[in-house]
């Protein structure tokens, strides 16, 4: 449930811009016809409920997805906006207060998310409800209701008109209406009919009812039922003269008191913004050509630039690079504290891979070019004199490329968690006193005195691996290239026996001793997470119950 409350949670968001852009539109195209702005809000309709959209160079979308899935799995999360400034300042206040295992208990984030999950279906819930139990009540005070022509029914306990019912919708009204408003009533319920109205409404209260928790999608609600009145007012009186017009704003009024009653049941159609309503039905005139061309023209364009997610550009193009053009060796910087080299084909061709599968956003979120700007971690190509620096500031959510000759601007990146995950499964602790020289996958060359112990089978990309510092019986952890903990402190060996006390007390991993490493002990350890390596695979441990972690075969200088 959760992921699909984060789901929502983005779909929501992004619905959100769209209502945004549709309030301003609203104000700008008053003189257009009031059934376009219907038009406009089908549009945040579509953006609920589709969970997928085409990616489009025009989209005005900021970011698909602001909180990316790791956020259920990973110690830490990071927004993404796509707003480069409001991303930096949110982002820097939750990394120094939020870091499971450090500041917060582990597993707080995945708690958060089952919690908030089952407030959204209370929510729900409680609205369903609240539809059900109004129309009920709608329906036992229509149970004396009379048919006095087709499809027209008259009731005492009625106090304002309105339809009731998706497949057999049936108008109502007050037994005591005069006959001088009734014809105007019955003119606008009907026109409601031909629009489809008693269907547009129950689906528009039925996605306010999934979004509840978005006020934003409270608003859209509000102004799309009185748009949805506007507009059938415009269709009855599109043809009025000034004293028609002025009989029915006053059918308007009548019909307006004491609505309350009729608000209570959603699928009813009680009168809203009235005044609005009569302003607009007497101040009516038909509208020129050319607005309604404007209007027609502008739905389109936010069709295409609302309806699809940003598409951005690959930050490398290596795709005419062969074997022989590698970079003489690749520098990886971690948070601005450590490095290693790469130095191996197959490792460089990896980096390189990653730097093409990163996209950014074809425009620049900043106009500076300062070398000030938040370099934290950094991919560098050496190539003779020549050095290519990717800058990422510390959430990977911005770029900046320095080739030398003139540092680039600052953009966007789309899919930070990419970039991220690759970060992290560096293995800081000791990634200074490593450089990675090929051969085979576990060959290091190393200038302290450490013991690397690799578990190869591992369905993890990264494969999970232990540094032993013998000196200062020191350790770190990497259990998977998906987590940003790296867990390290102090170990305690013995004959049978691994031990890793984690820093600050907060975890113990236990492992046996065989001949060829450390044979994994979940039963006496900490928890690991699982992590969903496919969406069509259920969650797997990086590291389960008795993985075989290996010596690598050492190279001392």
């Amino acid at each position: 449930m959760e992921i699909l409350f984060l789901k929502l949670l983005n779909m929501s968001i992004v619905a959100s811009w769209v209502v945004l852009a549709v309030i301003l539109f609203r104000l700008l195209l008053k003189k257009a016809p009031k059934y376009i702005r219907c038009i406009m809000w089908m549009l945040v309709g579509v953006r609920l409920i589709c969970p997928f959209s085409f990616k489009s160079n025009l989209s005005l979308i900021p970011s698909a997805e602001v909180l990316p899935e790791d956020v259920l799995s990973g110690p830490q999360f990071v927004i993404n906006t796509g707003l480069g400034a409001v991303d930096s300042r949110i982002n820097a206040h939750i990394g120094d207060r939020y870091f499971e295992g450090v500041t917060v208990s582990t597993g707080s984030g995945s708690e958060t998310m089952q919690i908030l999950s089952c407030v959204w279906l209370a929510g729900m819930l409680v609205m369903l409800a609240y539809t059900i139990i109004s129309y009920i009540r709608t329906r036992k005070g229509l149970a004396e209701a009379v048919e006095c022509t087709n499809g027209i029914w008259l009731c005492d306990h009625v106090k304002t008109p309105f339809i009731l019912g998706v497949f057999n919708p049936r108008i109502f009204l007050p037994a005591c209406m005069n006959e001088a408003d009734k014809d105007y009533v019955v003119a606008h319920e009907k026109a409601h009919l031909k629009r489809f109205d008693h269907i547009w409404k129950p689906i528009g209260f039925l996605l306010l009812t999934i979004y509840w928790f978005n006020p934003v999608m409270w608003i859209a609600y509000i102004l799309l039922c009185r748009d949805i009145e506007l507009a059938c007012d415009e269709k009855v009186i599109k043809d009025m003269g000034l004293e028609g017009k002025k009989l029915y704003s006053e059918a308007l009024i009548n019909c307006s008191m004491k609505r309350r009653w009729i608000i209570a049941c959603p699928l009813a159609f009680g009168e809203v913004g009235v005044k609005e309503r009569i302003k607009t039905v007497l101040s009516y005139k038909k509208p020129a050509f050319w607005i309604v061309i404007v209007a027609v023209v502008t739905c389109m364009v936010m069709g295409v630039c609302f309806l699809t997610n940003p598409k951005g550009v690959k930050l490398c193009d290596r795709s005419n690079i062969s074997a022989d053009e590698l970079p003489d060796f690749i520098t990886i910087l971690i948070k601005g504290e450590t490095n290693y080299d790469v130095l191996s084909e197959a490792s460089m061709i990896y980096v390189l891979d990653l730097l093409t599968e990163i996209e950014v956003s074809r425009n620049e979120i900043s106009l500076s070019r300062s070398e000030d700007r938040d370099k934290s971690n950094a991919i560098i190509l050496h190539s003779g004199d020549v050095e290519t620096r990717y800058y990422f500031n510390n959430d990977c959510t911005e770029v900046w490329v320095d080739d030398g000759v003139k540092p680039s601007l600052t953009k966007k990146v789309y899919k930070p968690e990419i970039v991220r995950q690759f970060f992290d499964s560096c293995i800081e602790s000791y990634a200074e006193n490593i450089t990675y020289t090929g051969g085979t996958d576990n060959t290091f060359m190393l200038t302290g005195i450490y013991k690397i112990y690799v578990y190869s089978d591992s369905i993890d990309y990264m494969k999970p691996t232990i540094s032993l510092n013998e000196e200062e019986k020191t350790f770190s952890f990497s259990y998977s290239g998906l987590s940003s903990y790296l867990p390290y402190g102090e170990y305690e060996l013995t004959e049978d026996t691994l031990t890793l006390y984690t820093s600050g007390g907060f975890y113990t991993y236990v492992f046996d001793v065989v001949n060829n490493g450390f044979v994994f002990d979940a039963s006496r350890s900490s928890k690991i997470p699982a992590y969903r390596y496919s969406k069509d695979l259920p969650p797997e441990y990086p590291v389960p119950d008795g993985a075989l972690f290996e010596m690598c075969r050492i190279v001392v200088p």
